[in-house]
């Protein structure tokens, strides 16, 4: 029997299919979902696989976690991603990274000789008595500030040639920073008398001085502040002094080294004397910072307040504050204070100023 020429190439190529199929390897492909897919893995290349399919041809599959079984009785082949090539390391990353590494290998520091130690020393260095934490740890259940930056200081007047006489000063500090907001608590009482030889006391100073501050930023450099003082000073004869003042304030230095800022303001004084009226006033008034890190021990501060009457520019006042601190351990400072005060009009007199300078030893917590 002839068969006609269409069946044959037909049948021809039928069979030369079937055995193509024949001498392969069958396999059977297992997707990450689930779905399966029959043929001959044709190759397996870094991020595909090639299968040649009886019903789809030839189709390229992703590596992504497939399975690829040969034959009933072979093992799975589990074909893994390709990994991912490891992201690009640049020197700026590297500096960073080596400097963060620094920065958290970094060993505690003997308060005593600013000499690094060891973890076992660090605790036994908190256990002493005179540690702050050790010192204060009765004040926790009392001291609504435990989470702040606290400092205390106290001093004494440097003069040359006198004798017999009482000095004392107490500041205290303590301040926080949020996101966008700083508040700042601080007080300080100055006290100093003679003891003549006739044996009476001599008061030269009884002052009081606080305010807080509230500071809430705009941008970065430019804030709102909101500032409330008080005084009182036997000696000039104000039997208390209330201040508000609120204005927005510029950082021109904001830095690790240099931190400098100016505030000017508006606000309202209210001054009640021991024996005269009380004085209600308008005021302007402007505040300036300065802040300078000398070195990792040395730091100076300056700040200056003008403040004048609106309604009387010639009735003003102005003070300035210039010091120099050493920090003699992690917590423990030693400072030189110079202080400049003068009023105007005070208590009917035309001209009320002082000066002092002082030494103080600190601690902060």
């Amino acid at each position: 029997m002839t068969l006609p020429r269409h069946n044959l190439r037909s049948l021809l190529a039928a069979s030369l299919f079937l055995g193509g199929l024949a001498g392969a390897q069958a396999a059977e492909v297992t997707l990450s979902n689930g779905d399966k897919l029959t043929g001959e893995v044709l190759r397996v290349e870094d991020d595909k696989i090639i299968l040649l399919s009886p019903i789809l041809g030839e189709i390229e599959i992703p590596d992504l976690g497939v399975t690829i079984v040969y034959g009933e009785n072979e093992t799975p082949v589990m074909v893994q991603p390709a990994e991912e090539p490891e992201p690009e390391v640049t020197p700026e990353d590297m500096t960073a990274a080596a400097v963060a590494a620094e920065e958290e290998a970094a060993p505690a520091v003997d308060p005593t000789s600013g000499a690094p130690i060891g973890e076992d020393e660090q605790k036994q260095l908190e256990e002493v008595w005179w540690h702050p934490n050790h010192l204060f740890s009765w004040l926790a259940p009392y001291y609504p500030f435990t989470e702040w930056d606290n400092s205390i200081d106290v001093g004494f007047k440097l003069e040359n040639n006198v004798t017999d006489k009482t000095q004392i000063l107490l500041a205290a500090e303590t301040s926080r920073k949020f996101t966008d907001i700083e508040l700042t608590l601080y007080g300080q009482y100055r006290y100093s008398e003679d003891h003549p030889e006739s044996g009476e006391k001599n008061v030269t100073e009884n002052q009081r001085q606080s305010y807080f501050r509230y500071r809430h930023d705009i941008s970065d450099r430019l804030f709102f502040q909101s500032r409330t003082d008080y005084k009182s000073d036997e000696i000039a004869g104000i039997q208390g002094e209330y201040q508000q003042n609120v204005g927005v304030g510029y950082r021109w230095l904001d830095s690790e080294q240099w931190k400098a800022s100016v505030t000017p303001s508006l606000g309202y004084q209210r001054r009640d004397y021991e024996t005269l009226p009380t004085e209600d006033q308008f005021l302007g008034t402007l505040f300036q910072y300065l802040e300078y890190q000398i070195s990792s021990r040395l730091k100076f501060k300056e700040s200056a307040t003008f403040r004048s009457n609106i309604s009387n520019p010639e009735d003003y006042s102005f003070d300035f504050q210039a010091s120099l601190e050493n920090r003699l351990a992690a917590y423990l400072n030693m400072k030189i204070r110079y202080d400049f005060q003068y009023d105007q009009a005070v208590d009917g007199v035309v001209e009320t100023d002082k000066q002092i300078i002082n030494l103080t030893f600190g601690a902060d917590f």
